[in-house]
């Protein structure tokens, strides 16, 4: 499994894994090959950029950034964080969908929803009340924690996943995301994007926190 966090300078932008059309009629190619080859790679070069400038970093991962941003310098802090966030939730954002996505999840994910959310069903409704509430940019993550319990996580722009949240699917709510082909009407565009979902991907990630109820680690 691709782990974005444990990686050092220089960044590559990762490999969608399928065509840019492989998502239609859900998620639109050029939406695909713009948001991946443009808005994805720009965070990956302007992340190489910082560290380029800063050499002293070239050994540092995303992960270390989360963990020890309190020793960046003001002055670069905000513009490494935003850059190493863009890397990393494009990736997660990229990883949740494929082409052959099930419907649904099965196995323990599927059976402890009805734990946490009542259903499946209603986990999809209080999802997609967060993805429309979420004002301006940002991400809405289907997460576990360290305790196998499941979250339904909102974060703005683009900050890291919090350490004590593993996501298992992440939905990017920046229009760049959907406005080409649905304009303002997210509700659209994440009634499509539910058809993408990669269950099976959530469903292997879940199953190892569940199994083995480990602490946490910057799973990809």
């Amino acid at each position: 499994m691709n782990n974005s966090l444990l990686k050092t300078y220089p960044y590559e932008l990762a490999p969608l894994g399928y065509e840019f059309d492989a998502l239609e009629p859900y998620i639109d190619a050029r939406t695909v090959e713009v948001h991946h080859t443009k808005h994805h790679q720009n965070y990956v070069n302007n992340l190489n950029r910082i560290i380029e400038e800063n050499p002293e970093y070239k050994n540092w991962t995303i992960q270390k950034f989360c963990q020890e941003e309190r020793y960046i310098p003001g002055d670069i802090r905000d513009e490494l964080l935003q850059n190493a966030g863009g890397v990393y939730n494009h990736e997660l954002y990229f990883a949740s969908m494929t082409p052959d996505a099930p419907g649904q999840p099965e196995g323990d994910l599927m059976d402890n929803m009805a734990d946490y959310f009542g259903s499946y069903e209603e986990m999809k409704v209080e999802f997609k009340r967060l993805a429309l509430w979420l004002f301006g940019s940002g991400y809405v993550h289907l997460a576990a924690t360290p305790q196998s319990w499941l979250q339904i996580i909102t974060q703005k722009n683009q900050e890291i996943a919090h350490q004590s949240f593993t996501p298992l699917v992440t939905l990017d709510v920046w229009e760049h995301a959907y406005y080409l082909k649905n304009e303002n009407r997210r509700a659209d565009y994440f009634e499509a994007w539910w058809n993408t979902i990669n269950w099976k991907r959530a469903e292997k990630i879940y199953e190892e926190i569940y199994a083995k109820n480990k602490p946490f680690e910057f799973d990809f």
